[in-house]
């Protein structure tokens, strides 16, 4: 598993949020596999596919990327509120993984996975709707709350990642 994230993909972006996704996305591209089959790559969504950033090509796994430079705290920022809400109700939820990298080094510190089924409508809270002026006016996300999972909610390190992808 490469361990380095391709600075360069970053260049014709000026917005910092906009540079780490289309790296990290990137990372994710290449480097992630299906946790829930043998497969060792995953397939990318096209942009702003509700719930989901990649699809095991082979079992129909979804997954959603999420990455910070730095640590995860017990909130993490997350996509549209209604539709996580709907994949939550009809047992569609992806499975998460948790990206940390550093952007001194522009390398990954830490991954973790959380499985889908771990993931319920009691760790999700509903964020406030964007305001009137903004871009997407009325939009509402939702905050994953990491803090309210269980402590053996199945999180997985880079060792994990590094003994199946060897």
């Amino acid at each position: 598993m490469n361990l380095e994230l391709d600075v360069r993909l970053g260049e014709t972006y000026k917005s910092r949020s906009q540079i780490a996704r289309k790296i990290t996305e990137d990372w994710g591209t290449k480097n992630l596999f299906c946790i829930a089959c043998p497969l060792d790559l995953l397939s990318t969504e096209t942009a702003n596919t509700p719930v989901r950033d990649y699809t095991c090509p082979r079992c129909g796994a979804a997954y959603q990327l999420k990455s910070k430079n730095g640590s995860f705290g017990n909130v993490v920022q997350n996509s549209a509120y209604h539709p996580k809400m709907a994949a939550i109700a009809s047992g569609r939820v992806p499975h998460y993984v948790f990206l940390q990298y550093s952007s001194a080094s522009w390398s990954v510190t830490d991954l973790f996975a959380i499985p889908g089924h771990l993931i319920s409508a009691g760790v999700i809270q509903m964020r406030n709707p964007l305001k009137e002026g903004a871009r997407r006016a009325g939009w509402v996300g939702s905050n994953i709350l990491l803090g309210q999972l269980p402590l053996d909610a199945g999180r997985a390190n880079l060792d994990y990642f590094a003994r199946f992808c060897a």
